[in-house]
């Protein structure tokens, strides 16, 4: 499966604009968006030069009890990311 997808797309790439090579970050959250758990929800994407290199999108691992530590948690794994 995962080969006839590699040989499927062999001629995909990622579109990358042109001018300075710059990376930028974007992150957010939802602040208890999980019903059933209170979970907060976090994401981030990295784009460069344009094109998105990484991303996520997923609960974070413990309940957040104020938006102060739902917004630092969700950028505490964006700087994983980055390092």
């Amino acid at each position: 499966m995962i080969l006839q997808y590699l040989s499927g797309t062999r001629d995909k790439c990622i579109c990358l604009g042109s001018g300075n090579v710059s990376i930028i970050g974007y992150t957010d959250f939802d602040y208890g968006g999980c019903f059933d758990s209170s979970k907060c929800t976090s994401g981030f994407l990295f784009l460069l030069m344009g094109g998105a290199i990484s991303w996520r999108f997923r609960f974070q691992e413990c309940t957040a009890l104020t938006t102060t530590k739902a917004k630092y948690g969700g950028a505490s794994e964006a700087c994983k990311e980055v390092a």
